[in-house]
This record gives structure tokens, sequence and C-alpha cells, in this order.
């Protein structure tokens, strides 16, 4: 009897706190649970079998240090990582869609590499065959996520002689940009446009009704990171570059026929400044309300710089 309730006692532990494991890793499956130990200047290694397809969840947290984690694929290639996702100190990598099946390693450090101490790992199976292949939409600043090793795909559905924009930029890589036909042929390509390390293809027009696909990827083939994709519609030289927020500068380059236009935020009364300088043209500034123009300025700043210095606005609502 003493025995039986010694297994019980033990199954019933792990249920509720997770699998106790030794450092340096091992095995994990979906739906565990796994609670280790990380050594100073360690990290530790997890490995699972995954399919194409599969949406995974990997959560990484720790009351004793600054977690961060990366995934990586069947080729040693990484495939993402995270630091601080949530709750300042904790890692998560949620939806990501593997690419192929295969091995997959799951490495949990500290940012630091110096730091140590438990932690609590989790790997969760989201969904199963989701196409990688995401759809685009126009007018919407889309996130992706470039794996080392591959393209990002996406598919985009046009009308004959529609005009757009198409712009990718990221903080992680310097961006390469092609769209191409539903048969593979490529069309157009774009990298180090705008400015040096982000890709635009502006004023393209799709020659026929039908899917198209928008391709993502690095100059260097082992680039990986967050990026971000947006597809305005070309109207009139106006290029639509993203949202701005209260403290940013932003640097880019101005081709020529174009405007471009920033959107920003205002939920309570606020007065708001901005400047627009260049060493290459006479800057001009716009400022746009939801429905009406506002404000310009030419040459505010002295010279060919441009200002629009303390504009009360004191409606909710977007501006450009």
């Amino acid at each position: 009897m003493r025995k039986n309730l010694t297994i019980l006692l033990t199954i019933l532990l792990l249920l509720i706190f997770g699998r106790a494991v030794s450092a340096e890793g091992g095995s994990i499956a979906y739906g565990d649970v796994v609670e280790a130990t990380l050594e100073a200047d360690a990290v530790d290694s997890w490995d699972f079998y995954g399919h194409k397809g599969d949406s995974v969840e990997i959560i990484l947290e720790s009351d004793a240090f600054d977690t961060f984690v990366t995934l990586k694929g069947p080729h040693n290639e990484i495939a993402i990582d995270n630091n601080d996702h949530w709750l300042e100190s904790n890692s998560m990598i949620s939806e990501f869609v593997l690419l192929e099946d295969g091995n997959y390693t799951i490495k949990a450090r500290s940012n630091s590499l110096e730091e140590f101490g438990d932690y609590r790992l989790s790997l969760e199976l989201l969904d199963e065959n989701i196409d990688p292949i995401k759809t685009a939409t126009s007018g919407d600043e889309l996130t992706g996520y470039l794996s080392s090793g591959y393209n990002s795909e996406w598919r985009y559905t046009a009308i004959a002689g529609e005009i757009v924009d198409v712009r990718v930029y990221s903080d992680s890589f310097d961006t390469k940009l092609e769209i191409s036909n539903s048969e593979g042929t490529l069309l157009d390509l774009n990298d180090d446009g705008p400015d040096g390390s982000n890709s635009l293809l502006a004023a393209f027009s799709f020659p026929d009704d039908g899917l198209y696909y928008i391709s993502v990827s690095g100059y260097d083939l082992f680039d990986y990171g967050q990026y971000y994709l947006m597809i305005s519609e070309t109207l009139g030289g106006k290029l639509y570059m993203g949202e701005i927020l209260p403290g940013q500068s932003k640097s880019e380059y101005l081709e020529a026929g174009y405007w471009h236009g920033w959107d920003f935020i205002i939920n309570d009364e606020t007065y708001v400044t901005f400047s627009l300088e260049s060493d290459y043209f006479d800057a001009f500034l716009e400022l746009y309300g939801p429905d009406e123009f506002l404000d310009s300025d030419d040459d505010g700043m002295g010279g060919t710089n441009a200002i629009i210095r303390d504009y009360l606005i004191d409606v909710p609502g977007t501006y450009t």
C-alpha cells in the first residue's frame, strides 16, 4: 500500500508542477511543461519533432533571469527567436508555423548569458496543416518573420491595371523584395531602396487579374528576423509610410514625384510639433486631420527646413 501511495503522489506532483529535469536540456513534446535550472554561461537545448504546417507556441519564463528563447530548424538554422515578449523579462514565440518536417531545437538561455537560475519551458501545438504562405491585403501594415535560409512568402489577389506601392522594412536585416505571378515568373524586384537596407517597389502595376506572390528575403542567405510589409494604392505620388510615435524620428529617402505620409494617433487633447529636415531638397510639411487639411509649413526652421510647432489637437483620431 505504501508503494502505491508513493507512485500516486509522484504522478500528482508531475501534473501540478511540470516535469522536473536536470540542467542542459533534453527532449520535449507538444503539451509538455518542463522545469529546469540554467547554469551560468549555459544554453540549454530542448529537442522535438515537428511537421510542416504545425503552428507552435513556446513560452520561456523565469523569476531568476531575463529569458531569451531561440527555435532552430532541422538544418540548425535559426527559425525565430524572442526576448521580452511580455511581462518585461519572459519570452514567447506564438503562432509560428514550421516550414518543414524534421527535428527542431529550442535554445533556452539568459539574455546576458551571465544570469542563471530556475526556469519553466512550455511547448504547445496550436494548430496543424497551416499554410505558411500568408494572404496580404492592401492598406494594412503586415508583420512577418524571416527564418534563416528561407524566403517569406505572401499571396496577393490583384486586378489588371491596379497600381500599388509595395514596401518592406526591418530593423533586423537588409531586406529584398520580389513580386512574381501565379506561375512563378519574376515580374520585378528591389533591394536597398529607398534607403540602403529597406525595399520599395513604387507604382508597381499588375498586368492581369489573378493571384500574385510577394517574396521577402535578406541580402544574406542566413539573415532572419521580424519585418513589416505594406501595400498601398498609388494615388498621384502619395506613399503612406506607416505610423510614427511620439518622440520618434524617421530617416527615409524621398523619390522624385512622391510625398510621404506618416500616421499618428491622438487620444487626448495635446500640442504637437513636427519638423522635416533635408540636405537635398526644400522641405514642406502638411498636417491632415481625419477628414480635413489642418496646417502646413515651408522654411519655418529657417533656410529650407520646415516645422509645424505647438499645434493644438483637441479631437481624438488618426492624423497624417
